[in-house]
């Protein structure tokens, strides 16, 4: 897959993963499934930080 592809899908993931997370959170279950919502939330980060090493690759290839 090409880098500018990967970037944009993670960038629409994390975009999903934070909706769900504000989802859930404005619903009322955070306390009920807290579980789901550290797992929602180590995916978010996992998909900004993957995205911060794509962009620095991508500045050193300039």
């Amino acid at each position: 897959m090409d880098k500018n592809n990967l970037s944009g899908v993670l960038r629409k993931a994390r975009s999903l993963l934070l909706h769900i997370r504000r989802s859930v959170a404005s619903g009322g279950y955070i306390d009920e499934i807290p579980e789901f919502d550290a797992l929602i939330g180590v995916a978010a980060d996992e998909a900004t930080r993957k995205l911060s090493a794509l962009d620095s690759e991508k500045s050193k290839d300039e």
